[in-house]
């Protein structure tokens, strides 16, 4: 399942009461009452029987230590007491801590010798006892005990290894993906460049050559040759600096932007070409204003000024750019025909639904319409308010 957390498995049972309950069974199989336990034996016995409850708290630091200590205890505990099936409960414990913290060919080799120490102990103490030696049931048991300590150990680094291989995975995936939009950006830069970038240079470099060739030519004419000629090297320009983002890399610092201080710029390039623009602003521009939303705010005046050259019936607009504590608005009005769509301000283009793009990128929002003749491009922009006021707002 997307987004689930793989790790080690969640214990079911605390530790501290998984101790406790092995130093209650090793307690009880010491001194839990057997016939001729206290009689013929020593009371050195159920002593040996009983230590390894306090061993046994070790055993998942010192594993080796303890089994070997619990061997020991139990061999001792085989001349001086009465052997049961429960007595092998302590050696059983400190065999499945040894195989849990050590691998595969440790334990068996760690099970052999327990059982090269503990099989011919008990066939020498069970000769003139009268008790059954109890040896294949303490070599079942051991072994089960070593089996399951195995397996836990399997199971814990199987699940650490496909944690690793997600980890790896994850890191790898966004390694890729991170690859893949580089080369999606580099291959951009490229077709602008070879594409984009050539034909408008050639479209510079023969209005150029037509401008000196035209001697004594209508001023209309060289006039638009001088406006070609401008809004390619402007062009030129934005796409130099597109191009230096496509192949910048995350830890360059980026280039220049436009922005809302270059409207006069703009504004005076469209009047070369005919279009007589008004700008009226109300209010500062807040220093909030995040870069992203002044370049938005630009990129949207910048394409209604051109659909209003292109669409608009009258070559004149109005632009009201009004600033306030938390709303940047932007008021593009020009007088249309009834001439449908191509007279509305490129409302049956692309350019209305591209301004909108634009906004919704910074939680703006855009509403156009026509109403007694004159188009109107509304626009408002969030702007964030600043530290200070957003703490006095919370604090009031």
């Amino acid at each position: 399942m997307p987004g689930t957390a793989i790790g080690p498995p969640r214990r079911l049972i605390p530790v501290w009461l998984t101790d406790v309950a092995v130093t209650l069974l090793v307690l009880g199989a010491a001194v839990a009452p057997v016939a001729g336990r206290f009689g013929e034996v020593s009371a050195l016995g159920p002593a040996l029987e009983a230590l390894p409850a306090v061993l046994l708290w070790l055993r998942r630091r010192y594993p080796v230590a303890v089994l070997a200590a619990c061997t020991a205890c139990f061999v001792g505990a085989l001349f001086t007491a009465v052997i049961t099936p429960l007595s092998v409960f302590a050696l059983a414990v400190a065999m499945f801590a040894c195989a849990d913290h050590h691998g595969r060919r440790f334990t068996v080799a760690a099970y052999l010798a327990v059982l090269a120490v503990v099989v011919p102990a008990t066939l020498v103490a069970a000769i003139g006892s009268g008790h059954p030696p109890l040896t294949i049931q303490i070599a079942v048991t051991i072994g089960f005990a070593a089996a399951l300590g195995d397996s836990t150990r399997s199971r814990r680094d199987y699940i650490a290894s496909i944690t690793a291989r997600a980890e790896n995975a994850e890191a790898t995936r966004e390694i890729e993906a991170v690859r893949r939009v580089t080369e999606e950006r580099l291959r951009i830069a490229r077709d602008l460049h070879d594409v984009v970038a050539h034909q408008i240079a050639v479209i510079s470099l023969n209005a150029g050559v037509a401008s000196a060739n035209l001697h004594g030519g209508p001023p209309a004419a060289t006039d638009a040759l001088a406006t070609i000629r401008s809004a390619a090297r402007r062009v030129l320009g934005d796409i130099g600096d597109l191009l230096a983002v496509l192949r910048a890399d995350d830890d360059q610092p980026p280039v220049s932007r436009p922005g809302l201080h270059q409207l006069p710029e703009l504004v005076e390039s469209l009047s070369v070409s005919g279009l007589e623009v008004t700008v009226r602003r109300t209010g500062e521009i807040p220093p909030t204003l995040s870069p992203a939303t002044d370049v938005v705010a630009y990129r949207v005046l910048q394409e209604a000024l051109t659909n209003v050259l292109k669409h608009g019936s009258e070559s004149r607009a109005h632009v009201l750019v009004a600033a306030g504590r938390d709303t940047l608005r932007l008021l593009v009005t020009n007088p249309v025909s009834d001439a449908g769509p191509a007279g509305r301000s490129g409302t049956g283009g692309y350019g209305l639904n591209g301004i909108r793009e634009r906004a919704a990128s910074v939680r703006g929002r855009v509403s156009a319409e026509e109403r007694n003749g004159i188009f109107r491009l509304d626009v408002h922009l969030p702007v964030p308010a600043a530290v200070g006021e957003g703490n006095r707002c919370r604090t009031s």
